[in-house]
């Protein structure tokens, strides 16, 4: 696990073969909310959000949200 410091990232999911160099192979979070304690997947239609350099995930529980730098997927990322 790796800590946000909001969020507890648990598992990054995204294709086995991704070329891509940002943060655009990601296609799902399992995380926890260091907040309300809560364990969701954010995915694209539920609290995962593509952005430049990174992405940012929402807490479906408290609303939390925080945008994550690509770098900090580097040890998920698929080989």
């Amino acid at each position: 696990m790796t800590c946000t410091g909001i969020f507890e990232l648990i598992e990054v999911n995204g294709p086995v073969h991704a070329a891509d160099a940002s943060a655009s192979w990601i296609t799902s979070i399992a995380a926890a909310c260091v907040g309300c304690k809560r364990h969701f997947t954010a995915n694209g239609e539920n609290g995962l959000q593509l952005i430049p350099g990174g992405v940012a995930i929402t807490c479906p529980g408290c609303r939390a949200r925080q945008a994550i730098s690509q770098a900090r997927f580097d040890g998920f990322r698929p080989r």
